[in-house]
């Protein structure tokens, strides 16, 4: 990766970009922006902090299949954005879901898989799958860290986390089957 340092308004910015990235004319990226391999940034885009596009691993078998985004002319990407899953299978090192963030699974009667080799975090009053169908969206945590569902959280999945620690917050909603080396349920929460 390239480090890349640029001032907007005065502001400092550290984005890290692929060699192999296409990054088109006045895109700003935020603090901490990572842009992966083959990802495709079009003209006047504006990526804000903690940015992530791309997969930061990948199966083998996945290597030539198009697993990084491409992001057309005009477009501005913000911390609490809402994001929206098609089916499919996706890898992460790791899954960190912003404060007030809502992701969203189009499953409509086909799967979504998610392998996740490290922790997941999902932070308070944020959304993962809300509404989905469980037996349609599964989560696969492959470390030994914890899943973290935080406070007023809604989470609609199926997690298998043999090796981690699942813990809700306080005050969130789970929807889904669980199965996890423990599981911790914080008061005036809803598993069901």
């Amino acid at each position: 990766y390239d480090q890349i340092t640029q001032d907007k308004h005065g502001v400092s910015s550290m984005a890290f970009v692929s060699v192999s990235a296409t990054v088109g004319d006045n895109a700003y990226l935020g603090e901490f922006a990572f842009v992966g391999e083959n990802v495709k940034i079009g003209n006047n885009v504006k990526i804000y902090q903690g940015v992530t596009l791309g997969a930061l691993s990948v199966k083998k078998q996945l290597m030539n299949k198009k697993r990084h985004p491409t992001i057309e002319d005009n477009v501005t990407i913000y911390a609490n954005a809402n994001v929206v899953f098609e089916p499919g299978i996706y890898y992460f090192n790791s899954l960190n879901i912003a404060p007030d963030v809502n992701v969203f699974a189009e499953t409509s009667g086909a799967s979504m898989q998610i392998y996740v080799q490290n922790g997941i975090r999902i932070e308070d009053r944020s959304s993962f799958m809300q509404g989905s169908d469980p037996n349609y969206v599964l989560v696969y945590g492959n470390g030994s860290s914890e899943m973290y569902v935080g406070v007023n959280s809604k989470v609609s999945a199926t997690v298998v986390y043999p090796n981690g620690n699942v813990n809700v917050a306080p005050h969130s909603e789970y929807v889904g089957m669980i199965w996890a080396k423990s599981i911790n349920v914080g008061a005036n929460s809803i598993v069901k």
